[in-house]
């Protein structure tokens, strides 16, 4: 019996990743990020100057209601400035596995053409996302808001 296929999976949780973007659900946005990619937002906001206890409770869950929301906020419109001129209402995805030694998918975010070419609606690259496995869950790792860089160097 062969292992399941980690494509399908990693496409819903870019499918709920770029909902939440949407839906500007900062709360689900923050669920769908694995520890990797909190680590490196919260490292990155204090390297632009955000107070490290701030910071330390934001990462630990103990940050109160409204200091987590005002990061979040701002986290989200990071994201949305990283995604400007995508129109995340017509994403298609296009996955692929990447060997490494836990489950990793990378699935690059496509706006389809508003015309089709005989049977087929080509797609431009937008950028890609790298989806890894952790505890069970799909999570989001890396955000690459361009096309052409496929290592997911960039969060």
């Amino acid at each position: 019996m062969s292992a399941p296929d980690p494509c399908i999976p990693a496409v819903e949780a870019a499918e709920r990743f770029f909902a939440a973007v949407r839906a500007r659900d900062h709360d689900g946005l923050w669920d769908l990020l694995s520890e990797g990619a909190r680590a490196y937002v919260v490292n990155l906001a204090i390297e632009r100057g955000m107070n490290f206890d701030a910071a330390s409770r934001i990462r630990q869950g103990t940050a109160g209601e409204d200091e987590r929301r005002e990061y979040l906020v701002a986290l989200l419109e990071g994201i949305l400035h990283d995604l400007r001129g995508v129109d995340l209402q017509r994403l298609a995805y296009e996955p692929r596995v990447q060997p490494a030694d836990h489950p990793r998918v990378h699935v690059e975010y496509l706006l389809p053409m508003e015309v089709a070419i005989g049977d087929v609606t080509p797609a431009i690259p937008a950028g890609s996302l790298v989806i890894v496995g952790e505890d069970g869950l799909w999570k989001v790792d890396h955000l690459v808001p361009r096309p052409g860089s496929r290592d997911g160097s960039h969060r």
